[in-house]
């Protein structure tokens, strides 16, 4: 299984170091593929070349550290690609386009609600009523 993710990063996530946000998005990919990955040996293809050394660094803040911890249950090898050989990532991680937030406010809000009308045969209602 070959596979490239783009991870779109907050306004604080692109004023983390480089190494940062490479790892985080080995983290996000690792995380959604974890049902495929999980008790399998993989290889981690990435053209930042520091990441071969990550798991090894002695020092590390505490994010990198619980990415390590979490990065600990895998089995995997890291192989370097140059990134000239990586277009699609480059691609990714350069493209203009704008990650829209979702509105909180539009989105319609329901309130839960369940009745009991009847104790010998635990019948329950649940309904969904929008909030007004």
């Amino acid at each position: 299984m070959s596979t490239k993710i783009f991870v779109p990063l907050t306004k604080t996530q692109t004023n983390w170091p480089t190494i940062e946000q490479e790892c985080y998005a080995i983290i996000q990919a690792i995380e959604k593929w974890d049902k495929y990955l999980r008790g399998h040996e993989f290889i981690l293809e990435t053209d930042h070349e520091p990441l071969i050394h990550f798991t090894n660094k002695e020092q590390l803040n505490k994010r990198c550290e619980r990415w390590r911890l979490k990065l600990a249950e895998y089995r995997f090898k890291v192989k370097h690609i140059q990134g000239k050989k990586n277009h699609m990532a480059d691609y990714l991680s350069r493209s203009p386009v704008e990650i829209a937030e979702e509105d909180i406010e539009e989105r319609p809000q329901y309130e839960s609600t369940s009745t009991q009308t009847d104790l010998s045969f635990s019948s329950l209602n649940n309904n969904l009523i929008p909030l007004k």
